[in-house]
């Protein structure tokens, strides 16, 4: 009897509308919520992109530092400044030799000696991703060295390939013959040494710290010149916050560009995001008017079957009641409906996302549904006390 009395067969153009507009903003407002979350889950939980990620900084040459007495280095003021950039960790800068040196790796089995001048450099053990065992040194003792992965590729698939050299593996430079002869001053002095790993993380020969401290009080060019040290590693915690990355760019600090790619991903992806949720938000917004405008016709068009209904007897929550259960069946069909839109248009972003290489879940975040709860509970609660405030006036 209430449905007859409380609710009308006709307007059903307006409650069309009044309900098309909010599943559009509901719609609008959950697919960036929840397109964000799969690409934040892709970036950080699925990926390696979890884990610390490893920079290594050097400041840009410049014509004027080319010409320039001293080379360019980074000041211990510039190093506690990035030191407090967030998603910064921890920071090592690289020591370096301040002595000439020189290598010489024997193969044998036809492959000539190599002999070349070396740069030695050194960090804390912590910043290595390939850490031998035995990567320690002291003095009557050989010297460790790890090796960059592209100095063995570089040699097998470029090197060797041109010069009609064999290539080896990485087993066989492990058991090579290696010398480190130092020149400081006209004193030589030759040093055992052994290749005992490799790394993908730093592009450069690494020797335990011990050597080049050892080295550099011992063996310091004639000049005694003191550098500041020309490369930093950096140990970011959040890889994918771009805020590093923008303060990097602004400093004029160089690094492998690739390793911020993901940082300028997600913030691009944010910004898309965000401008999205703020139209979804603006549609929810409009709808959510034009349904208390719906709601507020309903009741004034049933004004005087409510007012008979009170003066009958019926307890105003009675009929509170009665429309409170038409708008949540409403609303609920709206939420239902939308996130059944969201699974359904899913596939299509993943597959477009699938063409730029990432690979999305499927499936709508609970996230994502509990939002949408919260949006339909504001909708109905703030709908129903403008309700019962009428209800009562009547």
């Amino acid at each position: 009897m209430l449905n007859k009395l409380l609710f009308f067969d006709r307007g059903k153009l307006q409650l069309s509308i009044v309900i098309g507009g909010t599943l559009l903003g509901l719609i609008l407002l959950l697919l960036p919520l929840q397109l964000f979350l799969d690409f934040r889950e892709l970036l950080t939980q699925k990926t390696d992109l979890l884990n610390p990620q490893y920079m290594v900084l050097n400041k840009e040459v410049t014509l004027m530092g080319m010409v320039g007495d001293k080379k360019q280095g980074f000041s211990q003021n510039e190093i506690e400044k990035l030191k407090k950039q967030q998603s910064v960790e921890e920071i090592a800068p690289f020591t370096a030799n301040n002595f000439y040196s020189f290598g010489i790796l024997g193969f044998g089995g036809g492959v000539p000696d190599f002999q070349t001048d070396l740069f030695l450099e050194a960090v804390p053990t912590k910043f290595l991703d390939n850490l031998p065992h035995n990567w320690q040194w002291e003095p009557g003792k050989d010297i460790p060295i790890i090796l960059p992965t592209d100095f063995i590729n570089l040699y097998n698939f470029s090197f060797a390939a041109t010069h009609g050299l064999p290539q080896v593996s990485k087993t066989v430079v492990k058991m090579a013959p290696f010398k480190i002869v130092v020149d400081s001053m006209g004193k030589k002095v030759e040093f055992n040494a052994h290749i005992s790993g490799f790394s993908d993380r730093i592009n450069t020969i690494i020797v335990p710290l011990q050597f080049l401290e050892y080295g550099n009080k011992s063996f310091t060019k004639a000049d005694g010149l003191e550098t500041k040290p020309g490369k930093i590693i950096v140990k970011s915690n959040d890889p994918t916050n771009a805020s590093l990355s923008n303060y990097i760019a602004h400093c004029g600090y160089e690094t492998n560009q690739e390793l911020l790619r993901n940082a300028k991903l997600t913030g691009v992806l944010r910004v898309v995001a965000s401008v999205l949720s703020i139209l979804g938000l603006l549609i929810v917004v409009l709808s959510a008017t034009g349904f208390f405008q719906f709601a507020q016709l309903v009741l004034n068009r049933k004004a005087y079957e409510v007012k008979t209904l009170l003066q009958l007897g019926f307890n105003p929550k009675t009929i509170w009641k009665y429309y409170f259960k038409i708008f949540t069946m409403i609303l609920s069909s709206v939420l239902v409906f939308s996130c059944i839109i969201i699974y359904i248009f899913k596939p299509w972003f993943a597959e477009f996302a699938a063409n730029y290489g990432f690979e999305l879940n499927a499936g709508v975040s609970s996230i994502t549904i509990f939002s949408g709860i919260v949006v339909v509970c504001i909708y109905l609660f703030s709908t129903m006390a403008n309700l019962w405030r009428e209800i009562l006036r009547s």
